[in-house]
């Protein structure tokens, strides 16, 4: 990813808080790194933002509910050379209804993916590769080191 020095990893950017985020983190010239469960939205989605902004997009579809796939994420990321600078993990899916007749098991899968994601991440990325001076979690909190 040479096209520009820095790079983003985003989870859940094809759609929502985090396509906007991968928006602006383009626009102000960073290569990206997507993830998404969705191999044919990631695949436009970085069509799209190639287009729009100039930079270079690798899309990795992995399923983050998985405990294994932020490992497997940070193999590929690894394996290209990619220097990563930001983190925004927003991997995730809302679920509407009253608290009470929610789906329990899904909501706890949600924030296992929230919490292990970011988590392994978070460990791996900095300890592993050198980066990133700041990650970004769906609650929007900046964090840096």
């Amino acid at each position: 990813m040479a096209n520009h020095p820095r790079a983003a990893l985003i989870t859940g950017a094809t759609s929502g808080i985090g396509r906007e985020l991968a928006n602006c983190f383009a626009k102000d010239h960073y290569n990206l790194v997507i993830v998404a469960r969705n191999q044919r939205e990631l695949e436009q989605t970085a069509s799209e933002l190639r287009h729009q902004y100039g930079v270079q997009v690798l899309p990795i579809a992995k399923d983050l509910f998985h405990p294994d796939a932020p490992f497997e994420v940070y193999d590929e990321i690894r394996d290209r050379g990619i220097r990563i600078d930001a983190l925004v993990n927003n991997a995730g899916q809302g679920q509407y209804g009253q608290f009470t007749t929610t789906d329990i098991n899904r909501e706890a899968r949600h924030h296992s993916a929230q919490y292990w994601g970011l988590r392994h991440f978070h460990q791996a990325l900095p300890a592993r590769h050198g980066g990133p001076q700041r990650w970004y979690d769906s609650a929007g909190v900046e964090h840096r080191w």
